[in-house]
Parts: C-alpha cells; structure tokens; sequence
C-alpha cells in the first residue's frame, strides 16, 4: 500500500523506524481501546464502591480484592486487550496475576450478578453521552475523527 511513511525512532535504539498507515491504525484503534479501558474502570469503582486508586494500588485486603476481579473480569470481556496490557492497566501486574484472577472470578458465585450490573451501568453512561437518545447498538470507541493525508487518502486522527 502506498502513502505517507512517517519516521520515529525507539527507545533504546537510535535508527529511525519506518511506520506505514497501517502501523498507526493499530495504535489509534489502541489508543481508543486503553481510552474506553479507563472509562470502563471508574464503571467498576463505581459499581463496587470502592476508589480507582484501590483498584490501581498493591493491596490485597478481602475488601480490596473481589474490585479488582470485577476490573479484570470486565477488561477481558469488554476490551480486545491481552492479559498482559490488563495487568499494566491494572497496576503494573504480570499476565499470570490477572490468569490467576480470571480463574478465582469464574468461581466466585456473586460475579455474574455484578457483571450484569456493570453492563447496565455502561449502557446507562453510553444512554447519557448520546443526550438521552438510546442507541441501537453499544459504541464502544468515541467517534473516530478522520483527516485527509498529503496524498488524497484519508486516516484517522
């Protein structure tokens, strides 16, 4: 595919890197992923009553805890994102906290209950954003504003 190559460089290597069109979609369809990630997180505070920084923080108080489950429950299954960029998200933690997480809340009986409350919770927000107006199908990234590129083809910003 032909158009715009743009240049950066790496953190440890100093070689400028060659970026096409599709390199920066990924990251911009990313972008928006972590975007809705951080909204989808207050959703869970919200819900389990509990603060965002307990959430994002090193405890592991019984109180603590089953916040965090819901957190990781719901990235999983509302996000695109791996294991691993959860645990960045949720704190700095590896890939193999959050596999253990997702076990323990596919056991626990009270999840499903709050999963169901945290769908309504996101439709209810979604229900505000739109101005009241129910929408036919959840939006699950803002809209995604577009710009023309030097050589006529259009990218999203």
């Amino acid at each position: 595919m032909s158009g715009i190559e743009i240049y950066g460089t790496a953190a440890l290597d100093s070689r400028p890197k060659k970026k096409t069109r599709e390199h920066r979609l990924i990251h911009l369809v990313h972008d928006r992923e972590m975007e809705f990630a951080r909204r989808l997180l207050v959703i869970v505070a919200e819900t389990m009553n509990r603060p965002l920084g307990e959430i994002f923080g090193q405890g592991r108080s019984s109180r603590i805890y089953p916040a965090r489950m819901v957190a990781i429950m719901a990235l999983r299954e509302f996000t695109m994102l791996s294991k691993t960029a959860i645990g960045e998200l949720i704190g700095g933690r590896d890939h193999s906290t959050i596999i253990y997480g997702l076990e323990r809340a596919a056991r626990a009986t009270w999840m499903p209950g709050k999963m169901t409350e945290i769908r309504q919770r996101m439709m209810m927000a979604e229900i505000r954003q739109r101005g009241g107006e129910p929408s036919q199908e959840p939006t699950i990234f803002p809209p995604l504003r577009v710009r023309a590129c030097d050589d006529g083809t259009r990218l999203g910003s």
